[in-house]
């Protein structure tokens, strides 16, 4: 099974110790590709939540908020 069947979020990738994140700017439809810092600076760790992570991005100008949501709600 590919990571996409098994349900992993491929815009996130691991490469040479960076986390790195591609998006799709809401402004212009392209995509943008972001390198965030090592560790997130807030994690929620209880079971039975969303499991949101937030990370800044190395650049300074965005911060990443990564979470499970159901099938049906909308993302943010």
């Amino acid at each position: 099974m590919s990571d996409e069947e098994l349900g992993i979020d491929t815009s996130v990738r691991h490469e040479r110790g960076q986390t790195i994140i591609t998006v799709t700017d809401a402004n212009t439809q392209e995509p943008r590709t972001l390198i965030l810092e090592a560790e997130p600076f807030f994690a929620q760790r209880v079971i039975g939540s969303r499991s949101t992570v937030c990370y800044r991005a190395l650049d300074g100008t965005f911060v990443v908020k990564i979470s499970w949501r159901a099938v049906d709600r909308l993302s943010e």
